[in-house]
């Protein structure tokens, strides 16, 4: 046996200081990129996207919303293919450097990453004495920005979590916060802290000149005020504002926190109005958000729109466009996906009105003019977003040759007092 200790010793120079790592901008930013690449990207981390939201929304029954029926409900502790997950789908604990979102760390790994990494960028500021001023600002402003939402990602799934706000080395024990309110208000004076260094966009920056014209996706005091927002409504909730305890009123919430979170969001629209952020007009812009953005591009700035204010670097391809909308029509029409997803009734029926504007609620109590929903022409006289998203019955879903007559149009099977409906999500 031939020892290979002399191959597997770090030779020193191959050693990176810290000092060295904030020694530039480049560096320092090179650092802060990878708490990019930890943020978990929802909409393709997992192989069906409509499986993972874990609501009532839609029905796979093979995967975690059958487990769920079936009443296994600690399905997501080991559900490979799900952002709760311990590890990825190939039982690994993830790799930033994966440009597969599904290959990357879940949440809870990613967020404690995160989390240290952020802090260490803060604890490490003094050492940044090659750097401009507003460079050592959006290097800061970046880290305050991830430290506050890394705890927000593990607080929206695990509720009061200890806001951690040194680098530790070894075990530690930290007591759990009593509320969820003071652990949101740390988080929400790392959100403040943030805006102030944050610039509205690096590409009016000196130092986003490097980057010019691939800043997209990059922190900006935009996403700051937003993520603020969000973190003190949540916290304001009634589930929060009773500490998830019981005897939860459903009407009484933190009235003070909901008004900071306003103010934040209102700073968002000012930045609207500014020109900073702008929608998608009309379905049409829709379709070539799903169908026509180049790959790897953020689908939100197309096109020639604006809408992207933070989100996961999941990146676009027309090749995972195919495979995220196949994911809700059969397989023997959409070619993709061992198994589809069904919309359920309960989203059908809660997030798509009526044509005339009203909820199906307020549409059938008849205080606002004639009533348009017939419970048994339930699918008629929908909202028009109702008909651009989702198959229903008797609607054409394939023209190809190829496809068997009984999969062409979307059905609905009565069966005795069972109503069956094929249903799918586009």
């Amino acid at each position: 046996m031939v020892s290979c200790e002399e191959y597997l010793d770090i030779a020193p120079e191959a050693e990176i200081d810290i000092t060295d790592v904030f020694a530039t901008f480049e560096s320092s930013q090179g650092f802060v990129e990878e708490m990019y690449n930890l943020v978990v990207e929802y909409g393709t981390s997992g192989h069906s996207f409509q499986d993972y939201i874990f609501g009532d929304d839609t029905f796979r029954t093979g995967q975690f919303s059958g487990a769920v029926d079936r009443g296994e409900l600690g399905n997501w502790v080991s559900q490979r293919f799900a952002y709760l997950g311990k590890n990825t789908h190939q039982g690994r604990e993830g790799d930033t450097n994966n440009n597969q979102a599904r290959r990357r760390p879940r949440v809870w790994r990613g967020s404690m990453l995160g989390i240290r990494k952020a802090n260490l960028v803060i604890a490490n500021q003094d050492l940044m004495v090659g750097l401009t001023q507003k460079e050592k600002d959006v290097i800061l402003g970046q880290a305050y920005f991830f430290r506050a939402f890394f705890h927000n990602e593990i607080m929206k799934f695990w509720g009061r979590f200890p806001y951690i706000q040194e680098v530790y080395d070894g075990v530690i024990n930290t007591p759990r916060p009593e509320t969820y309110k003071e652990v949101a208000l740390a988080a929400n004076e790392d959100y403040k802290k943030a805006i102030e260094l944050l610039p509205v966009n690096w590409d009016n920056e000196p130092y986003g000149q490097r980057t010019l014209g691939n800043n997209a996706g990059r922190v900006t005091k935009g996403a700051a005020y937003a993520l603020q927002g969000k973190n003190l409504l949540w916290a304001a909730s009634p589930l929060m504002f009773f500490n998830n305890q019981p005897g939860i009123d459903t009407y009484t919430y933190d009235t003070e926190l909901a008004s900071m979170a306003a103010d934040a969001f209102g700073e968002v629209l000012k930045l609207e109005q500014a020109g900073e952020y702008s929608l998608a007009q009309n379905m049409e812009d829709y379709k070539k958000v799903l169908w026509e953005v180049p790959r790897n591009q953020w689908p939100g700035l197309e096109p020639g729109a604006k809408e992207l204010i933070f989100a996961g670097s999941g990146g676009s391809s027309v090749g995972q466009t195919i495979a995220f909308m196949a994911a809700g029509i059969p397989r023997t029409i959409g070619q993709s996906a061992s198994v589809n997803d069904a919309a359920t009734h309960n989203f059908i029926y809660y997030n798509f009105g009526m044509a005339n504007g009203l909820s199906i609620e307020d549409d059938l109590s008849g205080n606002y003019g004639p009533t348009l929903y017939d419970p048994n022409r339930p699918f008629d006289n929908r909202d028009p977003r109702y008909y651009a998203w989702i198959f229903s019955d008797r609607d054409v879903i394939s023209t190809r040759g190829g496809v068997d007559d009984e999969n062409k149009n979307a059905q609905l099977w009565m069966m005795g007092k069972v109503i069956l409906v094929r249903t799918w999500c586009w």
